[in-house]
């Protein structure tokens, strides 16, 4: 299993405190305070341990990732390496030296999997991986499923979290230009009962009712709207008025 390394979990940068100005900026620091810890994951990864998994079978597999604090919790990165292992259905063991390697590259953070309904981490797990990464993260059958978070008291001592599921799923940001996509909207005016497409162009800054606006000055969705609700206001016809009307007919 991994041998012990030196890694820690980033320091805590002391943000400079103000001079107060008046008795209601006596505690105002600038001090982000996490009371909730939460640790956020990009989708990219679940993704990479799907896949993972599913070319490995039945077997455990590892990763490594990067991960470091925020303002919003413990951030993992989108990157992620697979180390030199030996895997069964119940063990993942490392090259210890490649191992060590990643870890002074950089490498504070992993993942390992177990291809069965074990949401747990195993005893050799908390001895071995959980002691000595900043960040260790369960997978269990297309999920996370658990987690443990490691924080330097003094050297030594490591004040170790265990979050249960409380891993969230980080979306990607995506930018995508919408500059050549513009919404189609129809005009019309109202000429004895019936609607005919005209050229006047709709108000944006018309506040009333769309069903109190008149026809000639309404986009197509409020237009099918009006004629709606004008079916409602009309009276229902009698089963004896239809029969008279056939009869006529």
């Amino acid at each position: 299993m991994a041998k012990k390394n030196n890694l820690t979990a980033p320091e805590a940068k002391t943000p400079e405190r103000k001079r107060p100005n008046s008795e209601g900026d006596t505690f105002s620091s600038g001090l982000t305070v996490l009371r909730d810890v939460k640790i956020l994951i990009p989708m990219t990864l679940l993704a990479v341990c799907n896949k993972l998994q599913s070319l490995v079978g039945r077997n455990e597999f590892s990763i490594l990732i990067k991960g470091e604090w925020s303002d919003r919790g413990y951030v993992i990165s989108n990157s992620f390496i697979v180390p030199k292992q030996e895997i069964t259905g119940a063990s993942v063991d490392y090259d210890e030296r490649h191992l060590e390697e990643l870890c002074m590259a950089g490498w504070n953070g992993v993942i390992h999997s177990h291809p069965f309904p074990m949401p747990n981490f195993s005893g050799a797990d908390q001895e071995t991986i959980n002691s000595h990464f900043d960040v260790s993260i369960l997978f269990s059958l297309g999920e996370f499923v658990n987690s443990t978070l490691n924080i330097d008291i003094k050297p030594g001592v490591k004040l170790q979290l265990s979050p249960k599921v409380d891993v969230d799923i980080l979306y990607p940001e995506l930018n995508i230009d919408i500059t050549n996509i513009q919404q189609k909207t129809y005009n019309y005016q109202y000429l004895a009962g019936c609607c005919k497409q005209g050229t006047l162009e709709v108000d944006e800054e018309d506040e009333t009712d769309p069903l109190e606006r008149t026809p000639k000055h309404m986009t197509a969705r409020e237009y099918m709207d009006y004629l709606d609700s004008q079916r409602e206001m009309r009276p229902a016809r009698s089963a004896e008025t239809d029969t008279d009307t056939l009869v006529r007919r």
